[in-house]
């Protein structure tokens, strides 16, 4: 069973269960919002504060972008702390709260910080979607996955070059693995 999704221009963790026993424990840990997840951001700069809550209610769209809706809705709530600014851009970790349909997104874009790269909710230009799920923690059930900020996360995506020969290198190897059952 798939535990936890992400937007398709989203990278980091996943959580997967492969047995029926497992998949009902994890379900309950996500249900009951016991499990922890933080996500690294690079975001315009409008003067987030070190720490700060979002907490909004949101009306999402069978297509298009979801909502901050002043009644209705469900509610959202994000935890976040400014990690890095640079150049009119900060690097925030968000820890959310609920679990919402691009709730990280439009929660940050309806404070005039978009994610940079975000299209859909007209974030700053940027090599791709800067949003990576950096961690998944369950306490209770004695496990946390995480994985690594993608390159682009250090320089808070300040430029749309193809990064580091080592990045471009890994980046074609991966896109031509990634297509290599199309030329068979």
């Amino acid at each position: 069973s798939v535990h936890s999704r992400l937007d398709k221009e989203v990278s980091g963790v996943m959580v997967f269960g492969r047995m029926a026993t497992e998949n009902q424990a994890i379900a309950r840990e996500f249900e009951s919002r016991a499990v922890v997840k933080r996500y690294l951001a690079v975001v315009r700069d409008n003067g987030l504060p070190a720490r700060f809550e979002l907490r909004d209610r949101l009306q999402p769209s069978e297509r298009g972008p979801t909502r901050v809706v002043s009644t209705g809705g469900v509610e959202a709530v994000t935890e976040g702390c400014v990690r890095g600014r640079k150049h009119g851009r900060v690097l925030v970790e968000l820890q959310p709260k609920t679990g919402r349909r691009h709730q990280l997104r439009v929660q940050l874009a309806h404070r005039g910080a978009a994610i940079c790269g975000d299209e859909l909710y007209r974030g700053d230009r940027a090599p791709r979607l800067m949003l990576h799920a950096v961690s998944v923690e369950s306490k209770a059930l004695g496990w946390q996955f995480e994985s690594q900020a993608p390159e682009e996360f250090g320089d808070l995506a300040l430029t749309e070059t193809l990064g580091s020969s080592e990045h471009l290198r890994r980046v074609l190897f991966d896109a031509a693995w990634l297509r290599e059952p199309l030329f068979r």
